[in-house]
């Protein structure tokens, strides 16, 4: 039996085929004119259009040429070789949810990791959200597997789903204590690449009055013992 690795052309076959769409596109509309490349900004992303989010770069649109320093990866990196935007993991239009920028993540064998520390207050509720594409069917005897944990606590593993499309995934966190939350992505991928795009972490709301709504529920309660006590009398 022939074992295949598909890590050694994942990434090189497909740039060869986006290459070779993108010449042909560029010679049936070339202009003698050359404009400066675009500068893309994060607000481009839907998960910024979330005032409370706590997640830098949720949208990945941030660097072009690297991870933004907030995401840190580790673990598997050198299978496949080539690190950030060659053939285990990057940022590219194709893998994009919403803006003009998703990540990619498909390391062979043992998982990279892509961790972000959040910071929370004790007793609050988190809604910990973001979109997953997982674009091919797993093919035996390969793995492709996801996890995702938040403060040391997972909230889902994925392992050998059905290709599908940017699916959402939605969680809550309340965590003990205050201080740093890591916030830690999983990806193994034999054959293919996980996507990952718009994280969000947002705090609930407190639902604490304000002391004007407080000042005016005092007034209310006043009046409302006022008025029994005046009736109390007239009977």
């Amino acid at each position: 039996m022939v074992s295949i690795s598909f890590g050694v052309f994942k990434r090189p076959l497909l740039s060869v085929i986006v290459v070779s769409i993108a010449a042909i596109a560029a010679a049936s509309t070339a202009t003698a004119n050359t404009a400066s490349p675009l500068v893309i900004p994060e607000t481009l992303s839907a998960c910024n259009s979330l005032i409370l989010n706590l997640v830098i770069d949720c949208g990945f649109e941030l660097d072009v040429s690297t991870l933004n320093a907030a995401w840190v990866v580790g673990g598997n990196l050198t299978n496949p070789g080539g690190g950030f935007d060659d053939n285990e993991y990057g940022v590219d239009s194709s893998d994009a949810y919403s803006g003009n920028l998703g990540l990619y993540a498909g390391a062979d064998g043992p998982a990279m990791t892509l961790t972000q520390n959040i910071s929370v207050t004790a007793n609050t509720n988190y809604t910990i959200s973001f979109e997953l594409e997982q674009d091919l069917t797993t093919v035996s005897p390969y793995n492709n597997i996801f996890s995702a944990s938040f403060d040391g606590q997972a909230l889902t593993t994925l392992t050998n789903p059905a290709s599908t499309a940017y699916n959402l995934y939605t969680y809550t966190f309340t965590p003990g204590s205050s201080g740093s939350a890591a916030l830690v992505f999983s990806f193994e991928a034999d054959t293919t690449w996980w996507s990952l795009d718009d994280v969000e972490v947002t705090p609930a709301a407190t639902g604490t009055p304000e002391p004007a709504s407080l000042a005016l529920a005092g007034l209310g309660i006043a009046i409302l013992a006022l008025v029994a006590r005046r009736r109390a009398r007239t009977i």
